[in-house]
């Protein structure tokens, strides 16, 4: 099991530091580990980021705690983020057809001769993600930051693999996979700047969907942003429902 972010021996109860992501973007970033926070964790979290010049914390915290916003807020984390977790159950879910191998716009796996096609479309998507709202990353980093994902879908290195449609031989919409067990997880959804808005999306989910099935994969996740509407009604409407809600906070120091 692969995770964009990797924990180093920087790590307490409550934080630990992120090697991968310090790595790529050049500064000390940290995480916190649980989802709830009281004011008397802010103490442990406090002298851990002055130990390890932390320069970025982030914080995916449970949206319902009271206590938790407040001590939230009283730190000086800054909400970036809205997330939101969509589910959908393909074993139960008999409105998706099977893939037709024999169509033009068929599903199949990206191969290296893809890359840099891909990684031209996710360097220009996912101006709603955390990293773009934020503000304060460099945005050539964060472009590079997609475009390697994207990449390292195909390898198997990040995602397990990255499923495209291509339109003869352009690349119109494309998504990538981890498997866990009997359940998957979306990575990245992304659809060519020239045929937005054409459908090629839903299409392709609905492929992704019926495959997974074929697997008997019972679990089929992906997550979005509460800005991102298009992305909410697009896995709506291929029958994915809102299964959890998060909010994701920033602290710069």
């Amino acid at each position: 099991m692969k995770y964009l972010t990797v924990e180093s021996e920087f790590k307490n109860s409550i934080a630990s530091y992120l090697a991968w992501d310090s790595d790529f973007f050049g500064f000390n970033v940290a995480t916190i580990l649980k989802p709830e926070l009281n004011f008397s964790d802010l103490v442990v979290i406090k002298k851990f980021v002055i130990e390890n010049n932390i320069k970025l914390l982030t914080f995916l915290s449970s949206i319902s705690d009271r206590n938790t916003i407040l001590a939230a807020e009283s730190y000086g984390f800054s909400l970036v983020d809205v997330r939101l977790t969509f589910s959908l159950d393909p074993l139960k879910n008999e409105s998706h057809s099977s893939p037709d191998s024999s169509s033009e716009n068929s599903i199949q796996l990206a191969d290296l001769e893809d890359a840099s096609d891909l990684a031209i479309i996710a360097m220009n998507s996912y101006i709603s993600s955390r990293y773009f709202f934020d503000g304060q990353f460099d945005e050539n980093k964060l472009k590079e930051f997609y475009g390697g994902w994207v990449i390292k879908a195909i390898t198997g290195d990040f995602d397990d693999e990255c499923w495209v449609i291509k339109l003869k031989s352009e690349i119109v919409a494309y998504c990538t996979i981890r498997y866990e067990n009997s359940k998957s997880f979306i990575g990245l959804v992304g659809v060519s700047q020239s045929q937005v808005g054409r459908g090629w999306g839903k299409k392709l989910l609905t492929k992704v969907i019926s495959m997974l099935k074929s697997k008997g994969i019972s679990e089929i996740s992906v997550v979005t942003q509460a800005r991102n509407i298009a992305a909410q009604n697009l896995y709506s409407s291929v029958g994915f429902k809102v299964a959890k809600t998060e909010v994701w906070y920033h602290k710069w120091f």
